[in-house]
């Protein structure tokens, strides 16, 4: 639920000079950004305005969003920057270029037109997937010769959208970099599983806000015994002989749950393994299992990778085209393949939803990060469904 956050004009130009600091292209060169983030979000009204102020940029807003129904206004909008202008960076959400790289696959020429000048693109939000990262860049290197630098950082509101940045340019997608100059992140072991130790992030510095509008309790809550700002997330090191390769975001710590079996399941990890493991079916997915015996998965579609499934299904009505066989069938494919793992990692069921995700009812936030617990909740006959 919204809670006021007070930012003040220290937090934010010490969060410019930190992004000023990392900056690594030439600033006597100006770009040209297109961000669908307004003004009133603690990065788009800080990172993006004052760096737009800053080096003599060149900024447009994208009023479209990465849902369904409303992204078509985000690719009219690039199509009309593109007409007057050259776009070097390009900022979404994971759900975002998700939905664009389907567009960019089938319009060749608006592909050629936008990747031939880019630089850089830009996501935060929520965990990209790696199949969105492979054929983003499959694309990048027919239509430009080389490959996009995908960057990504690690922040909220309460850090003036500051914390670690990943600002080189490498392969690691999922990767949210290091600490930001004047940033300090202590990270606090939170049990280890498979794939090795996670760490509740915790960070300090002139970037936090000094607590929470008219909520004392809260602000209590926020923070340790140290004064480091609690995130509520866990993350990975990259390499743990290594600290300076950067983090791994690791989910929402209160997302995680366990199965009947008291096998521990880490949300985050297992979303993107869904994503991955039915692309290009999927677009996003929630996971779902909570003592119970099986994981299972509610996902939303790609409607355009269904459909081109078979011809009699180009103008389905969605309803119909979630539950048909042609679709269900190379859902259960993809099942069938799936690597051998434990419990955890293992997905038993999947069952597409027609109905987008609902920001009236919270299930998912502006910037396109699903709310696991909202979604199950409201969607609770769906998830005895797909158990039943």
């Amino acid at each position: 639920m919204p809670k006021g956050v007070p930012l003040t004009h220290a937090n934010f130009t010490h969060t410019e000079r930190m992004g000023i600091a990392l900056y690594t292209g030439d600033l006597s060169q100006p770009r040209t950004y297109l961000d669908w983030l307004p003004w009133h979000h603690a990065f788009g009204g800080v990172a993006n305005i004052h760096r737009t102020l800053a080096n003599g940029d060149t900024v447009y807003i994208d009023d479209g969003k990465p849902l369904p129904g409303m992204f078509a206004a985000t690719l009219k909008n690039l199509r009309d920057v593109l007409g007057r202008a050259k776009i070097t960076t390009l900022a979404n959400v994971p759900a975002g270029f998700a939905m664009l790289v389907a567009e960019l696959e089938r319009d060749p020429a608006l592909a050629q037109s936008f990747l031939a000048n880019l630089e850089t693109l830009g996501y935060g939000g929520a965990a990209l997937s790696h199949d969105t990262w492979q054929r983003l860049e499959a694309l990048a290197i027919a239509n430009g010769g080389q490959k996009i630098a995908f960057l990504s950082g690690y922040g909220a509101t309460e850090t003036t959208a500051a914390g670690t940045y990943y600002y080189w340019a490498d392969d690691d997608v999922g990767n949210i970099g290091i600490p930001i100059p004047g940033s300090e992140i202590k990270l606090v072991p939170a049990g280890e599983d498979a794939q090795g130790m996670r760490y509740e992030v915790r960070t300090r510095g002139p970037h936090v806000f000094s607590g929470y509008w008219k909520r004392p309790d809260l602000t209590k809550a926020a923070f340790d015994e140290e004064g480091f700002y609690r995130l509520g997330d866990a993350a990975r090191l990259a390499d743990p002989a290594q600290p300076v390769k950067g983090l791994r975001f690791a989910g929402r710590l209160v997302e995680d749950f366990k199965l009947a079996s008291g096998t521990w399941v880490r949300v985050g990890a297992a979303r993107l393994q869904a994503i991955d493991l039915f692309a290009p079916l999927v677009r996003d997915a929630v996971i779902c299992g909570h003592d119970r015996d099986e994981l299972g998965v509610l996902a939303w579609p790609n409607e355009a990778a269904c459909r081109a499934l078979d011809a009699s299904l180009t103008d389905l009505p969605l309803a119909e085209l979630v539950v048909h066989p042609i679709v269900t069938q190379a859902l259960h494919a993809k099942l069938a393949n799936q690597s051998s793992e434990g419990a955890s990692h293992q997905i038993a069921r999947v069952a597409l939803m027609a109905e987008p995700p609902s920001i009236d009812a919270n299930e998912i936030a502006d910037k396109g990060y699903v709310n696991q617990a909202a979604v199950l909740l409201r969607r609770a006959g769906l998830v005895a469904a797909l158990y039943a």
